[in-house]
């Protein structure tokens, strides 16, 4: 609200604020795992509301967008080549438990955590007059759609073999 009130982006302040909260050097063990337990439990009740929420006004929020099937595949082929292009060029640099990543680590990174929020909250902040704000948030329901439905199996497949 502050930030709101200064007219700075309140979705950055908010990410800005768990940022700094997220990292804090605690020797008491016992009260880091109890909220860390806590804040993962609002966050889940959050995305459980934002998208339902979201889902309930998608009609409502995309009347006026065209959208066909080819667009609807080619921004679910986007959606994985942004995340595959992303880790690959990261991937020199991400480390597990000191060592590099293996193939399957690398796919379950790529599977695992894609959601889709931040997008939708970025297009609702476009300016009503926008034309293509409609095709954008379709496109965006689309993608979330596909990486709530398919990526879990995928990731539930890529760990099976990970324990094995």
């Amino acid at each position: 609200m502050i930030a709101e009130t200064f007219h700075f982006s309140g979705i950055l302040a908010v990410f800005a604020a768990a940022l700094a909260y997220g990292y804090k050097p605690d020797k008491d063990r016992a009260n880091r795992d109890a909220e860390e337990k806590v804040w993962e439990y609002l966050d889940y009740a959050a995305n459980a509301l934002l998208f339902f929420l979201l889902g309930t006004s998608f009609f409502a929020l995309t009347e006026n967008a065209s959208f066909s099937v080819w667009m609807t595949l080619l921004a679910v082929l986007l959606l994985f080549l942004g995340r595959f292009v992303a880790l690959a060029l990261l991937k020199p640099l991400l480390k597990m438990d000191g060592k590099a990543l293996s193939g399957l680590e690398f796919w379950l990174l790529n599977f695992s955590g894609a959601r889709g929020a931040v997008s939708v909250a970025l297009i609702l902040l476009l300016p009503p007059t926008f034309e293509y704000q409609s095709l954008f948030l379709a496109t965006a329901f689309v993608m979330i759609l596909f990486s709530l439905i398919v990526y879990p199996l995928v990731t539930v497949k890529i760990l099976s073999r990970l324990t094995s």
